[in-house]
């Protein structure tokens, strides 16, 4: 399976007609592409462009989307979504690298996050050196969040595929191979068998993906369905990539979630392409749900395990998981099912402390088992958003006292990216 990105990226923002790519500066028809959300979607739905310095501040943020499609006559993408279902992970897909759409939203049950576009606060998550079109949404009259959430998702991802579509006939600035048939350098893969002539064989290493399957406004979706009921399975990691998995995070705590953004450039996989052929063997990818049900759980591990054993040969994984509390259960049942049958494990987690970082408690459940594990931060960690002259999103958050120009005193699971399981954060480099 051969993934090539045909890299477009972005470095300027404006509004205009037609919608365009040229220069590296993207030009969008914010007039037409609001209509057409809404006639998509069903919502009301006002676009606004916010680029990065600017002292602009995105509330209200439910979830980001890297704007792309594919290279092929319809340009369809999101298979199961907007796109028919077929394997993802194959061929060209045009990418908008830079930019970001944004769904915003409120309504009571819905959680959302702030993003800052300036100074130091926008260092706290990666999400505030990007370019955004940002999608303000309004329910219809009587309306329910779940039907909400799913309007505000249609809006996302028919915004995503527009934008790139538009794009396609612009030369791309680099074409980007995922293929575990070549070594990191980009060559043919010669890599040693076990013991031939001698030489040392390179470690296998494969990848648990857990996704969060909790309710319908709280779980992520593979090929468009529900993951709360299916069966632990392999993928080829081209395949999360490439718009498999789409984030429904809708009322989980902004900083823990894993963004539709996050899967399109997971740092996990991306980062054993990396060392596929220099030092491991990336051995394959097991999405595993986090059901509901505690004896669910344990059989999702067992078979999970199983898999990463047995079908992959895994020598070790990596485990992540999304969400809190129980997904902590879940993540220490992996990791013991793994250790068990021979594959060593790597577990990546936030901590849940309090504000001063001292706690008895960081994690809700803990396995002798785990004995390496990498952290992504204390989400209970108060972090300071100074005063800014202009707020996307809403003027208000049910989740935020007082005025959201600022300034704001706020625990960084309040900002999306900040503490993300899956790694996606640059909390590790911020200063404020």
């Amino acid at each position: 399976m051969r993934l090539e990105l045909l890299v477009h990226r972005i470095r300027d923002l404006r509004a205009g007609a037609p919608t365009r790519l040229g220069g590296g500066v993207l030009t969008v028809d914010t007039a037409a592409l609001g209509e057409a959300l809404r006639a998509a979607a069903g919502i009301e739905v006002r676009v606004e462009l916010a680029r990065p310095g600017e002292s602009v501040r995105l509330s209200n943020v439910l979830d980001l989307i890297e704007p792309r499609c594919k290279d092929d006559a319809g340009g369809a993408y999101f298979a199961g979504f907007h796109a028919p279902l077929q394997v993802a992970g194959s061929g060209g897909t045009h990418v908008l690298e830079g930019l970001a759409v944004v769904e915003t939203g409120a309504l009571r049950g819905l959680i959302g996050g702030v993003i800052d576009l300036s100074g130091a606060a926008a260092r706290l998550t990666p999400f505030g050196s990007l370019h955004h079109v940002v999608l303000e949404t309004a329910p219809r009259a009587g309306m329910d969040k779940t039907s909400y959430a799913a309007a505000i998702r249609r809006a996302g991802l028919e915004a995503a595929c527009l934008l790139a579509r538009a794009c396609r006939s612009a030369a791309p600035d680099e074409r980007r191979t995922y293929d575990l048939s070549l070594t990191a350098e980009g060559s043919a893969s010669s890599l040693p068998a076990a013991g031939a002539d001698g030489a040392p064989r390179l470690p296998r290493i494969a990848y648990v993906c857990m996704l969060h399957a909790l309710g319908d406004t709280r779980e992520s979706y593979l090929y468009g369905q529900r993951v709360r009921d299916f069966t632990p399975t392999l993928l080829h990691p081209n395949e999360v990539l490439d718009g498999a998995v789409v984030s429904h995070h809708y009322d989980i705590s902004p900083g823990m979630k894993n963004t539709t953004y996050t899967f399109q450039n997971h740092p996990v996989i991306r980062d054993l392409y990396a060392r596929h052929g220099r030092d491991l063997i990336f051995a394959g990818v097991v999405a595993a749900n986090q059901p509901v049900r505690l004896e669910d759980k344990e059989c999702s591990a067992f078979m999970t395990a199983r898999l990463s054993a047995h079908l992959l040969r895994a020598d070790g994984v990596i485990i992540t998981k999304e969400g809190a509390g129980a997904g902590d259960y879940d993540l220490m049942r992996q990791c013991q099912a793994h250790e068990a049958m021979g594959v060593r494990t790597v577990l990546i987690d936030n901590e849940q402390i309090n504000a001063s970082g001292i706690g008895e408690m960081p994690l809700i459940d803990v396995t002798p088992y785990a004995e390496a594990m990498v952290s992504t931060g204390n989400v209970e960690e108060l972090v300071h958003l100074p005063e800014v002259a202009r707020v996307l999103g809403g003027d208000t958050m049910v989740n935020v006292p007082g005025s959201l120009r600022g300034p704001l005193r706020l625990e960084s699971i309040v900002i999306p990216g900040a503490n993300s399981t899956l790694g996606l954060t640059s909390m590790a480099t911020a200063h404020v």
